[in-house]
């Protein structure tokens, strides 16, 4: 299985503005047409803005394999068997932004090449060229530039890849955020141990 060539372009998350999907599909579009027909696009998920995706879609006339909501196993086994997954967030115009999408730390523990914007808390784990590939915000001709390569070059995906994976193992492992979390809240125990000691 692992032997299998990964296939398609996936985005994960609900269809609202600060998700960015809108400029996924641009981006799409402008892929040359052998990546299209190799590379489906899959948007996994749902949300108010799915009509107008869809119209967007049709519009650009590219093929879009819209899912809808689908069990966690099933998001699993595409993420094991995309080419890339692709995290194209911007800030919505009301301001809205991201957190750190757990998404790409599920891309990176199975090895999937990820592709995503500086945007809000993305950065924390996306180092460009190191563990992702990272394009401004709102730029399609930047996020499909960085799919081609996620798509292409093997050798950098290779390295990327591995990156990533040593990074989710090294700092975002649950365990290693408890003991982190717990070294913090011993810190400030023992900060306000000595507060209390020096007022007496």
């Amino acid at each position: 299985a692992l032997n299998t060539p990964r296939r398609g372009v996936l985005f994960i998350g609900r269809f609202v503005e600060k998700k960015g999907a809108s400029d996924l599909l641009h981006a799409y579009a402008q892929l040359p047409y052998g990546i299209r027909r190799d590379h489906p696009l899959y948007l996994v998920g749902d949300g108010p803005l799915r009509p107008e995706l869809e119209k967007l879609s049709d519009e650009l006339a590219i093929a879009t394999i819209f899912t809808g909501f689908i069990p966690a196993r099933d998001v699993a086994q595409l993420i094991r068997s995309a080419a890339c997954v692709v995290v194209p967030s911007r800030t919505a115009a009301n301001g809205d932004s991201e957190g750190l999408p757990t998404t790409l730390l599920e891309a990176a523990a199975a090895y999937c090449p990820i592709v995503a914007t500086d945007h809000a808390g993305t950065p924390e784990f996306v180092t460009d060229h190191l563990t992702g590939l990272l394009s401004p915000e709102h730029s399609p001709p930047e996020l499909s530039a960085n799919i081609r390569l996620a798509i292409i070059n093997v050798p950098l995906i290779a390295q990327i890849t591995r990156e990533a994976r040593k990074r989710v193992e090294s700092d975002f492992n649950i365990e290693t955020q408890t003991r982190k979390l717990e070294e913090e809240y011993d810190q400030i125990l023992l900060t306000d141990n000595q507060a209390s000691s020096n007022t007496f």
